[in-house]
């Protein structure tokens, strides 16, 4: 998992410009501190990624939750109402009030659809998949960039994540990994969550025995429905 998280960190920071913070292994009050660091730092033009790589859990019967494990969490049987876990609901709350403009969290976990509330509605979505084709980059970014933007992507939907071979990169870390360093190849120059979601959708439909993903995209928190999370590559001097 820190393996997953440490190769997405190092091309946001060497192809996207982002500044980063690896948080490896850290106690439940240690990742609460982060998150209210960016409370503090974060400017309305900023742009943050929050990708989690490790185990979840989910409560559909009493708490219709899911739950960060964290390396303090306890066993849920000496924890049943998960006080020892961070509430996706929480944690979507904080998220949502930092005052950068486009929030994207990434969920390479077990259960990382439950972050959608709709998980546990039974709520039918509608996966549309749209990709950029022949795009006016400057229209797209003008238009797009000022929008509010609040979104989530996870590997699988409230189904048990499958991480891939030991050693290896989870499925949904690899495939990321791949639209990372494509630059925008093919889409003129910049990535969409769109265009990320749009590559795991392919490789759900070709998934075997040994490859189980299923991703889930969707908004959160207070959003402008025509918004996009968007990254652009930075040319280094």
């Amino acid at each position: 998992h820190i393996k997953n998280a440490s190769a997405v960190a190092y091309e946001l920071r060497n192809i996207y410009d982002f500044e980063i913070q690896l948080l490896e292994d850290k106690h439940m009050d240690s990742i609460y501190q982060a998150l209210l660091g960016y409370h503090r730092i974060a400017k309305p033009g900023d742009q943050l990624v929050v990708y989690f790589a490790g185990q979840r859990d989910v409560d559909d019967e009493v708490l219709d939750d899911g739950f960060i494990v964290c390396t303090d969490s306890k066993a849920v049987d000496e924890d049943p109402v998960r006080n020892s876990y961070i509430p996706y609901d929480k944690l979507k709350k904080m998220l949502n009030n930092i005052p950068a403009r486009q929030v994207l969290v990434l969920l390479d976990v077990c259960h990382g659809g439950t972050f959608d509330e709709k998980a546990f509605a039974g709520v039918k979505r509608d996966d549309g998949i749209s990709q950029i084709t022949n795009r006016n980059v400057l229209q797209f970014l003008k238009e797009k960039l000022p929008l509010r933007t609040r979104k989530f992507l996870s590997s699988v939907g409230s189904e048990p994540a499958f991480d891939g071979q030991a050693g290896r990169h989870s499925p949904f870390a690899n495939l990321l990994l791949q639209v990372l360093r494509a630059k925008g190849s093919g889409s003129n120059g910049i990535v969409t969550l769109s265009d990320i979601n749009a590559v795991l959708k392919t490789a759900s439909l070709n998934e075997t025995a040994t490859l189980r993903i299923s991703p889930h995209m969707d908004d959160f928190g207070d959003v402008d429905a025509f918004s996009e999370f968007v990254l652009i590559p930075v040319e280094k001097k």
